[in-house]
Parts: structure tokens; C-alpha cells; sequence
């Protein structure tokens, strides 16, 4: 991952991020999170992830507590989580479908369940959208021309779901040393991925959930990527939108194989690797790169363009 706009504060984008943490300072991270749980990001324009923690705070429904904040949440049933078992991702985007679903925010003193993620839009003036999107023009390898980024959004994950990738890039780290030789802690990466979405999630500031079993965009941003459900046809649900999803990842790489050839037998890395580089040849149209555990990958971004 060339770009260093990855590794600053999520709230002043200036300083580089401590460690362990979106933030370079307590004081941006007080400044980014909610006023009342001091869990989740504010959200936009509001000192509250939530109408919950806003009616919380302030003892009744507050009408400065924007409706839009009940989009974090969703009360459905849980989907099928979405595929990978080797996950495989692209530098390459290929062309892929969409998806949304109401939340609800149950009567007095709800029991709020949380989304495992909650996706943030970001301004086309903003950094990050511009090196989301200088990423996306450089890696198109379509015959095709490029096709514009029209929206980009954050994916913000719980602490729990960071943990694990985190504990998990630092036991790569640490065999690995390759923060020592230049490189991103883990020789971490960021790599596209395609799928299916059956909603229009992403499309024109939408950002709730669906709660179809087999949308694997949802599926994705809700539990990160599975391996149980590689090879499984899943997601295959379309809309009629005119825009495409892309999700942008954070892999921990580490000691990676490069192979020329197609190994279906592979069910883990070969000894001494952490992953398989399967480069361009008979076998492969596009470069790919394969992990064997869901926690070494989370996506980081989702990126809508235009068929």
C-alpha cells in the first residue's frame, strides 16, 4: 500500500495514526466519538452516533438529533454471511452488481443491536475519496475505459471486528519484521473486491443494510468476509441500478507465494508463507491475491461507479 493517507488520524487527516488506534491524539478521538457512548463515530454533523444515544443524552426525543442516525442500525434477521474460503482479492476491478434495508428504531428505551459496520460518505474533496479513487484509475485493466467514482464510503467496523485484524497483522508483523524494511505493518495491502449486491446500498448516499440472505455486499460489510462460505453460490441477486460495488481492503499480505499456475488443492498457505500471490499467465487474466483467514482482510472502503 504505497499511499500513507491510510495511516492518518481519521479525524484531522494530518498525523499519522497511533498504534492500535483510528486516532493520533485523545483529543481527536473525543472529538470523533459519540458524545455519549463513546464508542461509535458522530454521526455527520452531529455530536451522536445515534438517535438512541442522542435521546439518551438528552433525557427525550430531540428534534437536533437527526432521523437519518437510525441508518447504522438494523433490527432484521441476520443474512448468510458471504464467500471466500481461500479469499481472494483483485487489483484488478471487475464488474459487479448492489444492495439496502430499513432499520427501525423500536419504541421507548429500545435494546439497540448494532451493525457490525456503519459506512461513512465521504466529500469528493475529501483525501481519502481522492486516493480511493486514484487507487481505482490505476488499477483498471478493462479494455474498457475507466469508469468514474461517484461515491466513496468509509466502512467503520466495531472494536471487536478491528481487534481481531489487528491481533492478527501483529502476529504476521512480528514474524515477518516488515515494518524494519520499509513496509506496512504485516505488509499490509490494499486490494479490490467484486460482488453482488440485491439492493441499492451505496447508491446516492444510502447506507442501510438489507437484510436479503443472499446480498453478499451486505453479508460482507455486516461480518466482514467468511471462508466457510467459499465455492457457495451466493449474492447472485441484481437491481436496477446504474452503478457498481467495489469494496476496497486492508490485507495483511506478510511472506506471500507467488505462483504462475493454478493450485485448486491449496487449502492453506505452503510452509514459511502467509499467502498466495497468483500472478498473471495461463491460468489467471488478473493478479490475485489469496488468504486463508477471515481475519487477515477487512474491507476498509466501498466504492460506487458507473456501469
Amino acid at each position: 500500500m504505497s499511499s500513507s493517507s491510510n495511516q492518518n488520524c481519521e479525524f484531522c487527516h494530518n498525523k499519522p495514526k497511533f498504534p492500535s488506534s483510528d486516532y493520533c491524539s485523545r483529543t481527536c478521538r473525543n472529538n470523533a466519538l459519540c458524545k455519549e457512548c463513546r464508542r461509535f463515530p458522530k454521526f455527520a454533523g452531529f455530536d451522536y452516533c445515534s438517535r438512541t444515544c442522542g435521546v439518551a443524552a438528552k433525557g427525550s426525543t430531540s428534534p437536533s438529533v437527526s432521523k437519518r442516525a437510525s441508518s447504522f442500525f438494523n433490527f432484521g434477521p441476520k443474512p448468510a454471511k458471504a464467500s471466500n474460503p481461500a479469499t481472494q482479492t483483485r487489483s484488478v476491478p471487475p464488474v459487479y452488481n448492489s444492495a439496502v434495508v430499513k432499520s427501525v428504531v423500536p419504541p421507548p428505551a429500545p435494546t439497540v443491536v448494532r451493525q457490525s459496520s456503519q459506512l461513512l460518505q465521504l466529500s469528493s474533496s475529501d483525501r481519502r475519496f481522492q486516493s480511493v479513487a486514484d487507487q481505482f484509475k490505476t488499477s483498471w485493466r478493462h479494455p474498457t475505459p475507466c469508469p468514474k467514482v461517484k461515491y466513496v464510503y468509509k466502512i467503520i467496523f466495531n472494536n471487536s471486528m478491528l481487534a481481531k485484524y489487528n491481533a492478527y497483522k501483529a502476529s504476521v508483523e512480528s514474524r515477518g519484521n516488515f515494518a524494519a524494511a520499509g513496509r506496512q505493518e504485516g505488509n499490509e495491502n490494499r486490494r479490490w473486491h467484486g460482488t453482488h449486491r440485491e439492493c441499492n446500498l451505496g447508491d446516492r448516499g444510502q447506507t442501510k443494510l438489507c437484510s436479503s440472505k443472499t446480498c453478499s455486499l451486505c453479508s460482507i460489510l455486516r461480518n466482514s468476509y467468511d471462508l466457510n462460505f467459499w465455492g457457495k453460490k451466493t449474492g447472485f441477486g441484481s437491481n436496477n441500478s446504474k452503478f457498481k460495488a467495489m469494496l476496497l481492503n486492508l490485507v495483511v499480505v506478510g511472506n506471500g507465494c507467488k505462483l504462475t499456475t493454478d493450485d485448486t488443492t491449496l487449502t492453506a498457505p505452503p510452509s514459511g508463507y502467509d499467502s498466495v500471490l497468483a500472478e498473471v499467465g495461463s491460468a489467471l487474466n488478473y493478479d490475485e491475491l489469496v488468504v486463508y483467514t477471515n481475519d487477515a482482510i477487512r474491507p476498509s472502503y466501498l466504492v460506487m461507479y458507473e456501469a
